[in-house]
């Protein structure tokens, strides 16, 4: 879902994904690894009423989410 290395464009590239999204497909990124660098974006993603989401403590952590 999200490009691997560039942390400072996933919200913009989440802004563009998320409305193009087909309903019930899911996608999941590490991300505790990288908390200090994606708290907001992590904070933004689990406030979105379009998507369910969770943190999965699955080795270093993995954002599970689909859209509704």
């Amino acid at each position: 879902m999200l490009p691997r290395r560039e942390k400072d464009v996933y919200e913009s590239c989440y802004d563009v994904i998320v409305p193009r999204w087909c309903p019930e497909r899911s996608s999941w990124r590490q991300c505790t690894s990288h908390r200090e660098h994606l708290q907001s974006f992590l904070e933004r993603v689990l406030a979105d009423d379009r998507v369910d989401a969770m943190v999965a403590t699955v080795g270093k952590g993995e954002l599970v989410c689909r859209r509704r």
